[in-house]
Parts: C-alpha cells; structure tokens; sequence
C-alpha cells in the first residue's frame, strides 16, 4: 500500500512533467525475474520514440535511492525500450538515475 507522501509526491511529480509528454501512465507493474514477483514503476511519461520512467522516493537517502536505481534498472531491462531513467523526491526535484548511481559510486546491478 501506498502512503499518502508517496501519493502527493508522485501527484506533484505528474504535475511537473504533464506537459512534456502526450502520455503518462502511473503505477505500472512488470513481471520481475523472481517468482511471482512483480515490480513496479511509479510513473512512465510516453513519446513517440520513447519513454521514460520515474521512480518516486519520499525522501532522499542512500536505501531509497538504492532501491529506486535497482527498480529502474530492472524495469528498463524488461521493456527494452529507448528513453530515460529518473528519480523524483519532494526535496531534490527530478534527477537522472545516472547523476544519482555517480553521486552514490556504485553499479547497481552488482549489489
């Protein structure tokens, strides 16, 4: 279950980024490589040759921000699609995954 920080800041998120994309869809689940296991991206912004997701976190800290790069990680490995990757927290705005696995100093497929 969500709580409801994480509502209001995926709410202000979408408010952000509406007019950059002519679809966006939130709250999307994909099979992950472990059983019956689903993962799920908070909000995925279409384009025509594109899309790119955003994994929400309440707080900016080094556990939220290793799951989230994991998250994206995985979920950009099963679409396989073009687009790119970002973190929303209330108090850092939107970040590329690649500005935060730089300024955390680890590849997050090997933890």
């Amino acid at each position: 279950m969500t709580s409801p920080i994480h509502t209001r800041a995926q709410n202000k998120l979408v408010d952000l980024i509406k007019s950059a994309y002519p679809v966006i869809l939130q709250n999307v689940g994909y099979p992950q490589n472990t059983a019956n296991r689903i993962g799920e991206i908070d909000v995925i912004g279409m384009l025509p040759k594109f899309i790119d997701f955003y994994e929400v976190k309440s707080q900016y800290d080094e556990h939220l921000m290793d799951k989230a790069i994991r998250q994206l990680a995985l979920a950009r490995m099963y679409w396989k699609l073009s687009g790119d990757d970002y973190i929303y927290t209330p108090q850092r705005g939107i970040m590329l995954w690649e500005e935060i696995v730089n300024e955390l100093g680890y590849n997050p497929l090997k933890r």
